[in-house]
């Protein structure tokens, strides 16, 4: 096995013990990030343009809907930011603030809510409802703030 199908087999694990994307889609993650380590971008170029320009060579070519491109970037980001731990994929040129935040570390969020409400034993019931409805952020206030 080479090295990159190596990492991006960590980075399936990673996806799925992390609850970065559901089963279902973390073949789909490690897919978008295989054809974006495989596309023929230039690599002296940065991880954002190199990233900008395959989302423009995906939307151009016309066979992927827009929730799949969208998929492939959030993948792409995910894997150097979350996974290669790369910030500099997730801040604005100047540095200031993130570019992409959403969804990313929502998911570890719940993990932990989740972790929690179990302690505390909670039912599975409520624990489902809390992660469905507004319920949950004042939930977390009510759990961390206490203990």
């Amino acid at each position: 096995m080479s090295d990159i199908e190596h990492t991006l087999q960590r980075y399936g694990e990673f996806l799925l013990e992390s609850g970065l994307a559901k089963e279902k889609h973390a073949r789909y993650f490690v897919g978008w990030v295989r054809r974006f380590l495989a596309s023929d971008t230039p690599p002296a170029t940065s991880v954002a343009d190199r990233l900008s320009l395959f989302r423009e060579g995906l939307e151009r070519c016309g066979r992927f809907e827009d929730w799949q491109v969208d998929q492939a970037e959030r993948a792409v980001r995910v894997y150097f930011v979350n996974f290669l731990k790369t910030p500099q994929l997730g801040r604005r040129e100047d540095g200031s603030a993130p570019i992409f935040n959403e969804g990313v570390e929502r998911p570890l969020a719940l993990k932990v809510l989740r972790e929690r409400l179990r302690v505390k034993h909670y039912s599975y019931r409520t624990e489902s409802t809390y992660k469905k409805t507004r319920i949950a952020a004042r939930c977390w206030r009510h759990l961390f703030m206490r203990s």
